[in-house]
């Protein structure tokens, strides 16, 4: 993830991935998260964004594609 960070600091596009994230009770959990490099005079000064739990939407998905 921090390689994300790193592309977005340099050249400036957003970022939108799901993936996987233990927690620090060690409970595996999916996320979303989403965000956007802020900039002034053409330096990168903050990173925007949000994390969503969306363990129940994957699990679901998971679900679905074992019934198929």
């Amino acid at each position: 993830m921090a390689g994300v960070f790193d592309a977005a600091t340099r050249t400036g596009r957003p970022w939108d991935l799901e993936l996987p994230l233990v927690t620090a009770a060690g409970r595996t959990i999916w996320v979303r998260t989403v965000g956007e490099v802020e900039r002034r005079d053409g330096q990168a000064v903050r990173l925007i964004g949000a994390i969503q739990d969306i363990t129940e939407t994957q699990n679901r998905k998971v679900e679905l594609r074992r019934e198929q």
